[in-house]
């Protein structure tokens, strides 16, 4: 398994267009997956800043009282 530092879409972003080219001509699926594997990332991202912002008001909330 290889391990990546940053998050999806650094990782996305550093393929080269080319490799990126390549898969949609021979391995159309892959790409899809990828897309996918992407799009799930960046939802579940959204849903934890909305946790983390939801949770921060609640302790401010609970400090001001």
């Amino acid at each position: 398994m290889m391990k990546i530092n940053g998050t999806t879409i650094e990782f996305f972003e550093s393929l080269p267009d080319e490799l990126l080219v390549k898969i949609a001509q021979y391995d159309w699926e892959a790409l899809e997956r990828l897309c996918v594997a992407l799009t799930l990332d960046l939802e579940l991202l959204k849903q934890e800043q909305k946790y983390f912002k939801e949770r921060l008001k609640e302790v401010k909330k609970n400090l001001a009282s």
